[in-house]
């Protein structure tokens, strides 16, 4: 069969359906299954494989324990990341997954690390963009709004 470019692609209802129709006989591969793990099951008193992974605590997220499927979903059940978290913790980290973890600032603030004066100064609102008017050619009028 032929591939086909991606530019040719059917957006048509009757290809999704089509399309979705074959996935529905697939599995779907992401039970978090470790093919290659040799362990058992690190519950107490289990002999059963441990395929399955879980983070040992919230400070270690990279470093497992392993289950077998019946004991990773009972820790996934009882595993709380904000375990032992204070109110003031909880709200902290919840202002700062409003805006993605990134600092932010207001309108007309200076900037953190920003060096000069406020992060908007009238009169120089082009050279902020590297433009340098070397032989005044612009001058007085080189910021003005002829709408205002």
């Amino acid at each position: 069969m032929a591939r086909r470019s991606p530019l040719e692609f059917d957006i048509s209802v009757s290809a999704d359906k089509a399309r979705r129709a074959r996935a529905r006989g697939k599995p779907r591969g992401m039970t978090g299954k470790v093919e290659t793990a040799d362990g058992c099951c690190e519950w107490p008193g289990c002999t059963q494989p441990g395929v399955y992974r879980a983070p040992r605590d919230p400070d270690n997220l990279d470093q497992f324990r392993w289950f077998c499927l019946e004991h990773v979903r009972e820790y996934n059940a009882s595993w709380n990341y904000f375990d032992g978290w204070s109110q003031s913790d909880l709200d902290r980290q919840i202002e700062a997954d409003r805006v993605w973890d990134k600092p932010t600032w207001g309108f007309g603030e200076r900037r953190p690390g920003q060096p000069g004066g406020p992060a908007h100064r009238d009169g120089d609102a082009w050279s902020r963009w590297g433009f340098r008017d070397a032989h005044d050619l612009l001058g007085e009028n080189a910021t003005l709004n002829p709408g205002s």
